[in-house]
């Protein structure tokens, strides 16, 4: 299994602190995988948003190949 995560960062949200940024939505995304956890299911791929709410990347869990 895999995690594969993409973030584009040219828009505004990452002109400041791009770095800063980034973690930020790292961490909504780790508490997201947390909290969906708990709840009894798992989220296997999504959309990654910035500050401004623009769509800014996506994730996904794969099943290796062979």
């Amino acid at each position: 299994m895999k995690f594969n995560c993409t973030i584009r960062m040219d828009n505004d949200a990452f002109t400041y602190n791009p770095a800063l940024e980034v973690s930020r939505i790292l961490k909504k995304l780790a508490t997201d995988l947390e909290q969906d956890h708990d709840k009894g299911s798992d989220m296997h791929d999504g959309y990654l948003r910035d500050t401004n709410g623009n769509k800014v990347g996506y994730y996904i869990v794969e099943e290796d190949e062979y």
